[in-house]
């Protein structure tokens, strides 16, 4: 069989026949060569998929498939290099591997080039940090997307711009991804902030608690979830600000309509 066909028997024998003759398939075709299969054998090294898992292996056969322009092993050795799986840990070449991959449209690899630029992990100005943020942003990566709503917010890397700011944090608040995983609760707290000082929409103070109260029930991943009230109050922590939303609270907590 050639190369090609030995990697998709492996694909095809994961659902059918298990990891161990999956990974088989795609050693036969990793040794003659065959990026896709370096980098499935290299995932199966670090998982631990029908092979005893071996970071060093995982990262020589990943670095074999980078090497020929595997764009998801790009990013696999990028992040090899940041987290020191199977190599010593360098920052440089992390940043190297993530923008070859991020250059391709590597959704994941834009938004760590972007956080490596951030936070000086590498060179770039903070231009460059909001232009990868959107990249990813704008392929519906939602960490990118608070990300860029926040630096349209306080004009950092991009003209300051409330509106978009806002289009940003929507975009994260209405996805249906698990807030343990991805800033909804956050997003959800930026446009409660939004209405209240009247930034990028009219000014709402009644919006601005319901948009607290929704940031409060999205934590769904803490131990026992605290009545609202209190949480909405220490989240705002501002005695002024808490003294005028408490007008649209009822007296059994619910948000109750503006008094015209």
């Amino acid at each position: 069989m050639t190369p090609e066909e030995l990697y998709q028997k492996g694909l095809e024998a994961y659902h059918k026949e298990g990891d161990k003759v999956a990974c088989s398939y795609f050693r036969q075709a990793a040794e003659q060569g065959y990026a896709p299969a370096q980098h499935e054998l290299a995932t199966c090294y670090y998982n631990g998929n029908g092979v005893e898992r071996d970071m060093f292996l995982s990262f020589m056969w990943e670095m074999k498939a980078a090497e020929q322009g595997c764009t998801d092993a790009e990013y696999g050795v990028g992040c090899c290099y940041a987290d020191g799986d199977g190599v010593e840990m360098d920052d440089h070449e992390a940043a190297k591997w993530f923008r070859k991959a991020a250059e391709k449209g590597h959704v994941e690899a834009q938004y760590e080039l972007a956080e490596y630029i951030e936070y000086g992990y590498c060179d770039g100005a903070p231009q460059e940090t909001f232009d990868w943020y959107k990249r990813a942003a704008d392929q519906g990566h939602l960490d990118s997307a608070f990300r860029v709503g926040w630096m349209y917010k306080y004009g950092i890397g991009t003209a300051c711009d409330y509106e978009k700011a806002m289009k940003y944090f929507r975009i994260v608040a209405r996805s249906k991804a698990d807030a343990f995983d991805y800033p909804i609760e956050d997003s959800m707290r930026e446009i409660g902030w939004l209405y209240y000082y009247g930034q990028g929409v009219e000014k709402d103070e009644r919006m601005a608690l319901v948009w607290f109260k929704r940031s409060v029930e999205e934590i769904q991943h803490y131990p026992k979830r605290y009545e609202w009230y209190e949480k909405v109050k220490s989240l705002v922590n501002n005695a002024t600000i808490w003294e005028c939303l408490k007008k649209y609270i009822g007296k059994n907590g619910e948000i109750i309509e503006k008094k015209k």
